[in-house]
């Protein structure tokens, strides 16, 4: 429908009929692209703004422009972080990308893969820059205990031999200063610092007691020898007179 302009009308409460229906009818041949709007698109300059039509809101393609306008900070980290794993930033100027403790992610691996290839595939994943040689992959279980495989070991073999379940082992690329943690050790983990504090403390007693023990059964040892080649000094004597 065409809009009729209302400074046409001196009174808005008598239009007639005639009017409205004049008003309404417009040939056919009158039609444009304007009917096609839609939220994004208007046609522009057949608009007459010096009648007095109504102020209409933003149009559709400004809103769209507003709601893709990306803030300024935001295009710049855009333009500095390119790549992004996990929600973990890839910095391209500085080449340095810090996954978060706990990231998790996906390879394919073969049993011809070593520690060390499978370490390689990992940073590329990463898009980790550094040396395969500062890493190591650990198993870490699920009562603490932490074993770094080495460089012939073979990471799907163990994988196999952990079994599927996450709960029970899980694989972590890690530094390769991490120091390992034993079976004996991580036994004690899951306990509370308290209880843990009074163990230590037992353990401290029973070794100054092994200490102890020790060092009184070697000078026994040694007054019994001593004794022995004093005695054998003295018949050597003896025989020699």
């Amino acid at each position: 429908r065409g809009m009729t302009r209302w400074g046409e009308f001196d009174d808005l409460y008598h239009i007639s009929g005639e009017t409205l229906k004049s008003a309404e009818e417009k040939p056919e041949h009158e039609k444009s692209y304007s009917c096609y709007d839609s939220r994004t698109l208007k046609a522009g300059g057949q608009q007459d703004h010096d009648c007095a039509t109504l102020p209409r809101a933003g149009g559709g393609a400004v809103g769209v422009r507003d709601r893709n306008k990306v803030p300024t900070r935001a295009r710049t980290e855009g333009d500095t972080h390119r790549f992004s794993i996990n929600g973990h930033f890839y910095n391209y100027e500085t080449s340095v990308f810090t996954p978060a403790f706990g990231s998790e992610t996906k390879i394919r691996v073969t049993s011809q893969m070593r520690t060390g290839q499978v370490i390689e595939q990992l940073l590329r994943k990463f898009k980790i820059e550094n040396s395969p040689q500062e890493f190591a992959l650990y198993i870490i279980h699920a009562t603490g205990e932490k074993k770094q495989l080495r460089s012939g070991d073979v990471p799907l073999l163990h994988r196999l031999l952990q079994g599927p379940s996450e709960k029970v082992a899980r694989f972590f690329l890690m530094d390769r200063a991490v120091a390992e943690i034993s079976s004996d050790v991580a036994q004690y983990m899951q306990f509370h610092l308290p209880f843990l504090e009074t163990i230590l403390h037992r353990i401290n007693e029973e070794e100054q007691q092994e200490i102890q023990q020790t060092i009184a059964r070697y000078l026994r040892e040694k007054s019994v020898i001593c004794q022995q080649l004093r005695s054998r000094a003295a018949s050597r004597a003896e025989t020699a007179v």
